[in-house]
């Protein structure tokens, strides 16, 4: 009975109350695959990652694993991603490609989240060349289909490859397609990747209205996600000179947040703001030591974690004159930067480091805000919604 309730409620939208309810539940292995994959599922809409993985490895879903080797394998590769262990991830992808059977919503399914990891695994070139011929296979638009709902979740990941007018074109579609669906979780994570790309136009306030609106979306069906929107307000808000206020979005986003990603991002832009901006010196210092273990705790294969990471700890260490400190976060981040392809840069300290890098620099920051931006000492950390 247990069982079926939680399903019940996992159908009717309450995940954390279904998610509460399975907890609860001692085995597995004689219920339905059906009811199986519903509550995998509600592990990952309640933003339960870490559960979602480990009842994967659970031995009592053996049955699950056999009947449906897809999603198996698909929901597995989501688990590892969002877990930041995207090596693992991408064998998963490999394995859930081969049970595809012909359908076409499974294959757009698996290219869309290897594009994703080849992203975060400095394989930019390679995501692009998917994202693009996935791109021209535009759907009826006219239609309520699902590979017209699949199409508009991929094209939020235009942000890996495209600034600008192309970039707000896909996202205006993509926003289109999830208001025709009333997906109001969808339509959250399309504001908020609009207002990344109006950010790094230097349209800051009007990036922060973006932000705030996906916030207020988000925070209505799943609060955990909207910690992403609030970890961007913040740092608007410390390009603007409010650090109070950025604290207490950060404080927000921390609270909420299920995501390994996103804690390591708000670690760095509170060390930021209480550290730099603030000149609450003690507060952004003793906070190295806590994001260098944060590092430590599990898998992380994208190169940008480390880069983001060391560079900023080393803007706090020259903050406090700790000249040796400094060099050493510096040159950390450089020699992850040697390791990452160039078209996967550049961030507004790699200026001087490669013509290549300082053309796409003036390309990507042309407003004069921007401009005058580069002469800050700190690199501003956004996130955007692109995983699945």
């Amino acid at each position: 009975m247990s069982f079926q309730l939680a399903v019940k409620w996992y159908d009717n939208g309450d995940y954390f109350k279904a998610c509460d309810l399975f907890q609860t539940i001692p085995a597995f292995a004689f219920f339905p695959v059906e009811g199986i994959l519903k509550m995998l599922w509600c592990y990952y809409a309640a933003g339960r990652y870490s559960q979602l993985e480990e009842c994967l490895s659970r031995s009592d879903i053996a049955n699950f694993q056999s009947c449906m080797p897809y999603e198996y394998h698909y929901l597995n590769a989501i688990a590892l991603n969002l877990q930041m262990n995207k090596k693992a991830a991408l064998v998963e992808v490999q394995q859930a490609r081969q049970y595809c059977g012909g359908q076409k919503i499974r294959e757009f399914q698996i290219d869309d989240l290897e594009q994703q990891l080849l992203v975060n695994l400095s394989e930019r070139q390679k995501a692009k060349a998917i994202y693009d011929r996935r791109a021209k296979e535009v759907p009826d638009l006219a239609a309520r289909t699902a590979d017209k709902k699949l199409y508009g979740k991929m094209l939020r990941s235009t942000l890996e490859f495209y600034r600008g007018r192309r970039a707000q074109e896909d996202l205006e579609l993509a926003y289109k397609i999830a208001t025709q669906f009333q997906d109001t979780a969808e339509q959250g994570y399309v504001l908020n990747n609009m207002g990344f790309d109006l950010f790094w136009q230097g349209n800051i306030s009007d990036a922060r209205i973006k932000f705030q609106r996906s916030a207020e979306l988000l925070e209505k069906i799943k609060i955990h996600e909207a910690a992403y929107p609030w970890i961007n307000i913040a740092v608007c808000d410390m390009m603007l000179g409010d650090y109070l206020s950025a604290s207490h979005f950060l404080s927000k986003a921390e609270f909420w947040s299920k995501s390994g990603y996103a804690d390591i991002m708000i670690k760095v832009n509170s060390m930021l703001c209480e550290g730099v901006l603030s000149d609450q010196l003690l507060a952004g210092a003793s906070m190295k030591d806590a994001l260098l273990n944060r590092l430590k705790e599990g898998p992380a294969d994208d190169v940008c974690i480390f880069m983001k990471t060391y560079y900023n700890i080393s803007v706090v260490a020259d903050k406090h004159g700790k000249e040796t400190e400094t060099d050493h976060y510096r040159s950390l981040a450089f020699e992850q930067a040697d390791r990452a392809k160039e078209d996967m840069l550049p961030y507004t300290w790699m200026k001087g480091y490669s013509a290549a890098i300082d053309r796409d620099i003036e390309k990507r920051l042309s407003s004069e805000i921007m401009q005058n931006f580069q002469q800050y000492r700190f690199d501003p950390w956004l996130i955007t919604f692109t995983h699945t």
